[in-house]
């Protein structure tokens, strides 16, 4: 919330008296608040985010979307991104409001997120669906372990990329953190980089303006909304038979 930022700000002005014997005036504390989410700082973030997505890999035409009249697009997200799903909604509406996709197509974008009891139906519904980007969050090794409490979506990901492999039809991966998963991933068509995906609520009453536009700013693009020239920071490590990263690699 906006009182957190009068409190830091608070705590700032004492660590100054005692360090450096400066004091933060309430003129500076007044405009930092109103500066916290503010229209242009969000348009800031979010062109900076579109520039860093990275397109890692791009086949079949994979990317971006070309969804025909009445084709029906699934996101889902793994278990451990599903408090992202927001951003999937926050992507439709900015969709919307800037005419990519009219009312009719909005409709025919679901999302759906993987826990512990829909496997099979988070199945059915990737299966089923026309297009499909799979939304997961890597941030640390053992997300990268099918395994793992971490890694638990990594299975139902992997068999979704190989059914529809089978049935002549692309996934979009998006990784909506650490990028190493690419390497996890590597079946996918098309693996778009976002590198973060934080969520910050208390800076803002907003339900949107808290979080990164990162995520957000993805799903945009893998419908059309704007150009990915990003490039990938680090290399990419090689994984062994169960997603651990091999030493030196």
């Amino acid at each position: 919330r906006l009182d957190h930022v009068a409190q830091m700000q608070h705590a700032n002005t004492v660590r100054n008296v005692l360090d450096h014997g400066e004091v933060v005036r309430d003129e500076q504390i007044r405009a930092a608040i109103n500066g916290v989410g503010s229209k242009e700082h969000l348009e800031t973030a979010w062109k900076l985010a579109e520039q860093s997505l990275t397109l890692y890999r791009n086949e079949n035409q994979a990317f971006p979307i070309n969804a025909g009249q009445g084709e029906k697009t699934l996101i889902l997200f793994a278990n451990n991104s599903q408090g992202r799903n927001g951003s999937a909604m926050h992507a439709v509406q900015i969709l919307q409001e800037q005419g990519i996709i009219q009312d009719e197509d909005a409709s025919q974008i679901s999302m759906m997120a993987h826990k512990g009891n829909n496997t099979q139906s988070c199945f059915n519904a990737a299966k089923a669906a026309d297009h499909v980007i799979l939304v997961y969050r890597t941030y640390a090794e053992d997300c990268l372990d099918a395994r793992t409490i971490d890694g638990f979506s990594i299975g139902l990901f992997e068999q979704i990329i190989e059914q529809r492999h089978k049935d002549g039809k692309t996934v979009i991966f998006i990784s909506a953190q650490l990028p190493y998963d690419a390497a996890r991933f590597s079946e996918a068509d098309a693996v778009l980089l976002t590198y973060g995906s934080s969520y910050m609520p208390e800076l803002t009453e907003d339900p949107y303006a808290g979080q990164m536009p990162n995520l957000p700013a993805a799903l945009c693009a893998c419908f059309g909304m704007s150009e990915v020239s990003g490039k990938l920071p680090v290399k990419l490590p090689l994984l062994d038979e169960n997603g651990r990263i091999i030493k030196g690699s």
